[in-house]
């Protein structure tokens, strides 16, 4: 039973590192087919001009053939004929390559270096870290998993905790809310339980606090860690913000994947939501929150200036090597802002523009331009 067990560890582990060397080398229409997922069943069709306007315009830019597909989630939104926006099969397969450095973006992702890479940063409290099929506590010392069990089972004597792949944990794949109810036998939370949670996971992940958010973001929506994406950009040396976006939980899941049925919405310059915020049915978008009934226009995301303060100093920490990158960031009941997690290989660019508009607005054939040809 324990060689099965070990087995099939192994088996995930290598299959997903194969799944990600795959992924790098697919073709165009492996891409294309990732976008339409994302965008879901969509009953809007282009109008044939503004196809031809997208062709003609990526045929000269890139000297390539695209896929309209991702054009209609934004127009069947906006009823808007925008050559500029950037879906995400063109910008996966053609762009982040040449942005960011991806043989390197799966150590600076790791959520587990986060403290060593950005010293004195906030983040979620982590109880137990896996390395590489180590266990470690917080502070990154080494420790038994008999030891980290009951680390794990004195933090939930008063939190709900989260367990989440440190490498390649998004759109919500594969986190777990550890609730202390769940585990307990004869009014006790059980070793065995939580022993049972760890396996299923193989290596490489991390058990953190539940992230007490600020209040505010807490009347939004008070099932789910709401976390704003702020997407930045290093055009030569000067880190400019493209998006701000509030996402949201919704259906009482603990998640705030617009994916997993959770909303999206965009956030001013001023920290100002906006009026709409976007499902997964963009066609139909909503003034106020589902479940909640709070409203979204004029509300202001508290200490909004302390987050895009706290984006764009990270991103000179890396900006090296990845000149764009999509932050998922909280806000703590102390209105000090957290790093949840640094998208670097798949920083998804649709929920931003879906929001935001096109990502590099009237600078896209520029930066287009500077990129250059695949």
């Amino acid at each position: 039973m324990a060689v099965t067990s070990s087995l099939g560890k192994v088996r995930k582990v290598l299959t997903s590192r194969v799944d990600v060397r795959l992924r790098d080398g697919m073709p165009y229409w492996w891409y294309v087919r990732v976008c339409q997922k994302e965008c879901g069943d969509l009953d809007f069709a282009l109008p044939s001009e503004y196809e031809k306007d997208i062709r003609s315009f990526w045929a000269k830019h890139l000297g390539v053939r695209v896929s309209t597909l991702g054009y209609r989630y934004f127009s069947a939104a906006h009823k808007v004929a925008d050559v500029n926006y950037i879906p995400q099969d063109i910008f996966s397969k053609y762009l982040l390559r040449k942005l960011n450095r991806l043989e390197f973006a799966r150590a600076y992702s790791d959520k587990n270096v986060y403290e060593k890479l950005f010293p004195g940063i906030e983040t979620p409290t982590t109880v137990v870290r896996n390395i590489a099929g180590r266990f470690f506590d917080r502070w990154y010392r080494h420790i038994s998993k008999e030891n980290a069990v009951a680390l794990i089972i004195e933090a939930l004597s008063e939190n709900r905790l989260v367990i989440k792949p440190a490498i390649d944990s998004g759109r919500g794949k594969n986190v777990t809310l550890i609730d202390p109810k769940d585990l307990q036998e004869g009014g006790a939370i059980s070793r065995n339980a939580v022993d049972h949670v760890l396996d299923g996971y193989s290596c490489d992940y991390v058990v953190q606090l539940f992230f007490r958010q600020h209040d505010l973001l807490n009347r939004v929506y008070p099932f789910s860690l709401n976390t704003l994406r702020v997407v930045t950009f290093d055009d030569n040396g000067d880190i400019r913000v493209l998006a701000r976006v509030l996402k949201m939980g919704n259906n009482s899941g603990f998640l705030d994947k617009v994916s997993l049925g959770g909303l999206s919405c965009a956030i001013g310059p001023d920290g100002a939501l906006a009026r709409y915020a976007y499902g997964s049915d963009v066609q139909r978008p909503v003034t106020s929150h589902p479940q909640t009934g709070f409203t979204f226009e004029g509300t202001r995301i508290p200490h909004f200036e302390a987050v895009l303060s706290l984006a764009t100093e990270l991103h000179r920490e890396i900006c090296q090597y990845f000149r764009f990158v999509s932050w998922d960031l909280a806000v703590g009941l102390d209105g000090r802002p957290a790093l949840v997690e640094a998208n670097l290989k798949s920083p998804g660019v649709m929920i931003s523009q879906l929001n935001c508009g096109p990502l590099f607005g009237n600078d896209t054939v520029r930066i287009l331009e500077e990129i250059g040809r695949p």
